[in-house]
């Protein structure tokens, strides 16, 4: 089984510690779920939600095949951070970035800017 991680890094509300839950990799994995290609081949590790240090995330990661992002305007730098830094730990593992904030020009290319 290949290990499978997707973030959607919340922003959070300055008056209280309410954090958006994570609809979109929510859906997204309910989705591809009902694929038993999916299901026979991948597990779902974990999905993460808050901006914690990166390294404590790294740390409980357990060979990720892949990472999901979801990208928004207060994430995309973190999140960006974070798959750069699971690459000195796991060269081989792919990134799928989607959301809001990836470009949508060859003129800014995410995988570009962050190889």
């Amino acid at each position: 089984m290949k290990n499978v991680y997707l973030a959607q890094m919340s922003l959070r509300h300055h008056h209280n510690n309410f954090y958006n839950f994570p609809y979109s990799i929510g859906v997204v994995w309910a989705y591809t779920y009902q694929s038993e290609m999916i299901t026979d081949s991948y597990t779902l590790k974990e999905l993460f939600l808050v901006k914690e240090p990166i390294n404590d995330i790294i740390r409980r990661m357990e060979d990720p095949a892949i990472i999901g992002i979801s990208n928004f305007v207060w994430n995309t730098c973190y999140s960006m951070t974070l798959a750069e830094e699971m690459n000195k730990y796991w060269p081989n593992y792919k990134v799928i970035a989607g959301g809001s904030n990836v470009p949508d020009s060859e003129k800014r290319c995410i995988s570009r800017e962050h190889p």
